[in-house]
């Protein structure tokens, strides 16, 4: 029995495909590096932290001096969100720990 060596000869039409391959991928990295940078140019110099930051720095309305972060009275509360009527609707937080590494934190509403 006689092997032989099976060899497929080089074409022109070989090479244009190997360069049509080459040329796609050039045009796709050409188009993710032009997105990336249309993205980031449309992107604010500080990326958004000016407004966050305004407001966590801005004052608190007088109704609402001397009160604990988060423990707004009625007023307060109003003041701040612009709306009237609001009420007030209290949490309590509760940690249950069945095991050491695992902790369940429950809100719940205050009894009446």
């Amino acid at each position: 029995m006689k092997i032989e060596k099976i060899s497929t000869p080089k074409s022109s039409s070989d090479t244009y495909s190997m360069a049509g391959i080459a040329a796609l991928l050039a045009v796709a990295i050409v188009t993710v590096i032009a997105s990336a940078a249309f993205a980031f140019a449309q992107m604010p110099a500080n990326g958004g932290a000016a407004a966050k930051g305004n407001r966590l720095s801005s004052e608190l309305p007088t109704s609402c001096k001397g009160q604990t972060w988060g423990n707004w009275n009625a007023s307060c509360l109003e003041s701040l969100s612009g709306k009237t009527g609001l009420r007030m609707v209290g949490v309590t937080t509760v940690a249950e720990q069945p095991d050491e590494n695992t902790t369940i934190l429950v809100r719940q509403s205050p009894a009446s």
